[in-house]
């Protein structure tokens, strides 16, 4: 029986129909919480995510968590490269300690290379805001 359905050719027709409505439902970004794939939902009156999971999202908590996801990489970022600088800094003291200064030079360049991005990093954090801003009774009325 399964053979004869698989050699249907209008079966196979309607699986890459099938595929390609399904491919068309697939958004560009992952899911902020797992990093699934997200199927978009539209029911008529409101569009909404969904991943495979079970992780669902109106467009205004998908920015929110993609915003959480964002900000917690950066800082992650930052810390890393703060870690880094010191981690280099020592070295180089190390370095020149035992008198192999263009040693110690490599090590201070990278540690200047660190706190140089880290430096962009916390002007990133600092300027921006993971808040979705919400709606006004306006906006609310017109929707």
């Amino acid at each position: 029986m399964y053979r004869a359905v698989l050699a249907d050719a209008n079966f196979h027709e309607q699986l890459l129909a099938f595929d390609r409505d399904l491919a068309a439902l697939c958004r560009a970004a992952g899911c902020p919480d797992c990093g699934g794939v997200l199927w978009e939902i539209d029911d008529g009156n409101y569009v909404r995510s969904r991943c495979r999971v079970g992780h669902a999202f109106s467009p205004e908590s998908m920015l929110g968590a993609q915003s959480d996801v964002l900000e917690e990489a950066l800082f992650s970022a930052l810390k890393t490269l703060e870690e880094s600088a010191r981690l280099s800094k020592r070295l180089a003291d190390n370095e020149r300690a035992r008198k192999h200064e263009w040693l110690a030079m490599r090590f201070e360049a990278r540690e200047r290379d660190a706190r140089e991005r880290a430096e962009v990093i916390r002007r990133v954090l600092i300027s921006g805001t993971s808040e979705v801003p919400e709606a006004n009774e306006e906006e609310l009325e017109h929707a």
